[in-house]
């Protein structure tokens, strides 16, 4: 069993080695959207701006490491719901949020194949990410930093010997009810304000991505020894 985990590593550094880490560091920049109380589905009609950099280890051609920061808004009003009881509660807010995350990438095609020039690529992409979110209110009754599990798909192509661009589609699962503000507070009425606790607010966020590759050479086989 032992000597099965051995020759499993050498496989995997031997196979680093001929493909040679490759670096990026990127920009991105798109559209946040929110689902909660106030947007029962996910609303396209109410987009913020957000932007973030990030910097991608690519480990072979089918894996990558990506770690980011995006800051961005969300926004909702009742009053763009047709829902009589939303237009009762009558409330909206706006919502800034500031990521950190770390996600694995799967290419599907061998993206940037030394051998079989491959142009472009789709992907997917899960990890965990946190972000501290800034409500209007000035003294929430809740925690401003959070947990979400971002998921997602996307599309890559080259554009240059270095160059690369791209474009995103992530879902953020959170594990809080307050990206809205929707909660009890003095002078709320409880019939309107106390959200579902079991149905946890989301945010998405669709960018476009443009990134710098790095090339690190590695060192060949004969000179090892």
């Amino acid at each position: 069993m032992r000597y099965s985990i051995v020759l499993a590593l050498l496989l995997v550094v031997n196979t680093t080695n001929v493909f040679g880490q490759r670096d990026e560091f990127g920009f991105q920049a798109g559209a946040m959207n929110y689902q909660g109380e106030l947007s029962e589905y996910l609303n396209y009609q109410s987009p913020s701006f957000t932007a973030g950099a990030f910097f991608r280890q690519n480990w072979n051609e089918a894996v990558s490491t990506r770690y980011s920061f995006a800051i961005g808004q969300i926004r909702e009003s009742d009053t763009a719901e047709d829902d009589l009881f939303a237009q009762q509660r009558n409330h909206s807010f706006n919502n800034t949020i500031v990521e950190v995350a770390i996600q694995a990438e799967y290419n599907f095609f061998h993206f940037r194949n030394p051998t079989q020039p491959q142009l472009w690529t789709p992907y997917i992409f899960g990890g965990i990410a946190g972000f501290k979110m800034s409500p209007e209110a000035s003294s929430p009754n809740y925690s401003l930093y959070q947990i979400a599990l971002p998921f997602g798909v996307g599309m890559k192509f080259v554009a240059g010997e270095n160059w690369n661009i791209g474009l995103d589609f992530g879902a953020r699962k959170t594990f809080t009810d307050f990206l809205d503000d929707v909660e009890v507070r003095q002078g709320r009425d409880p019939r309107y304000y106390e959200g579902n606790p079991y149905d946890r607010d989301w945010y998405f966020s669709t960018n476009i991505t443009v990134s710098y590759t790095i090339y690190t050479k590695p060192c060949p086989r004969f000179y090892k020894f």
